[in-house]
């Protein structure tokens, strides 16, 4: 936002204020906001998702705010989970701290909404253009669709695999430019194309820490380097897709909680959804210890059903276009 936007908006003297800690930091370096004026009024600071900040390289930046935080300042710290960054957090900014706990979610009732219907399609890795080709061209899915891929290659080559179909999409991934990334999410949003493919955050970041481990062992030159992995970027966590009906992962994803989280980009506010799992013989392990995780003994109740609507026939009367 630029300094003149944020002076008109702090000028306003607002009851609440949402940002982030490199905001407020620049504010502070610009003088939009004046460590005096923190102190005297600031008496609620909420801190989301803690586990994420430091992670993120924020602790710079929240030092430069804590000087300005009053004693009476009523501190609250939010975490999914709790580790060394967490605990570094809550002895920069908490005072004698009451740290409340919340009790596991039932997973078989809780974790993916009851109005979400998940199905899976077995298939080799090599025929999952193919399948989801089918699922779209069929319109055997309700717009709008959110397509999760594992690495930001797959998701280029299933946008370029779309074009040839005249399916348009678009790709969400942390190479992206930040303006970039929310010109996308906003169009999207605002429904000028109905499908999107997006890199989960997780498979992000472990191929961003791989590359950190090579360029460590190789110290080679970053000429013709790949575009830097944004690590503040995250797909499954802290973006608003608004009305998105099916997901759709064109990969598995790792984890049984990166399946949760996938899957919670739909059915929100209590509307309708579902997702379609394409899940090849590598992937069956994951798949398994996904339905295990879910609780499937209890039929109906996150169960993950096979895909019946897209049958071999449909699909092979595609192969030729495919090919």
């Amino acid at each position: 936002m630029p300094a003149s936007d944020l002076r008109a908006a702090l000028a306003g003297a607002p009851d609440i204020l949402v940002t982030t800690p490199k905001c407020i930091r620049d504010c502070l370096a610009a003088g939009l906001l004046q460590p005096a004026s923190i102190s005297e009024s600031l008496e609620i600071l909420v801190l989301d998702e803690a586990d994420l900040l430091l992670q993120f390289g924020f602790g710079d930046d929240l030092k430069a705010l804590t000087p300005a935080i009053p004693r009476s300042c009523q501190c609250l710290l939010m975490s999914a989970t709790s580790s060394p960054d967490v605990d570094q957090l809550k002895k920069l900014i908490l005072h004698n701290p009451f740290v409340l706990t919340l009790s596991e979610v039932d997973v078989k009732d809780e974790v993916i909404s009851k109005n979400v219907q998940q199905f899976w399609i077995s298939c080799s890795a090599s025929d999952k253009l193919l399948y989801v080709l089918a699922l779209l061209k069929l319109e055997l899915v309700l717009k709008k669709v959110l397509i999760f891929t594992n690495t930001i290659g797959a998701g280029f080559r299933l946008k370029l695999f779309f074009e040839k179909f005249g399916i348009r999409s678009a790709i969400l991934n942390a190479e992206l430019p930040q303006n970039s990334r929310l010109h996308i999410l906003e169009e999207f949003n605002a429904g000028l194309f109905d499908y999107l493919i997006a890199t989960d955050d997780s498979q992000t970041k472990e191929k961003e820490q791989a590359n950190r481990d090579k360029d460590m062992d190789s110290r080679k030159s970053r000429k013709g380097a790949k575009p830097k992995i944004d690590s503040e970027f995250g797909v499954v966590r802290g973006i608003d897709f608004k009305n998105v009906y099916t997901v759709i992962n064109f990969d598995m994803p790792s984890s049984a909680s990166g399946y949760v989280h996938r899957i919670g980009r739909t059915g929100r506010a209590y509307s309708a959804g579902a997702s379609v799992s394409l899940v090849s013989p590598d992937e069956m392990e994951i798949f398994e210890e996904i339905k295990s995780f879910l609780g499937e003994e209890d039929i109906g109740t996150n169960t993950i059903m096979p895909f019946s609507l897209l049958t071999k026939d449909a699909v092979e009367s595609l192969r030729y276009r495919a090919e």
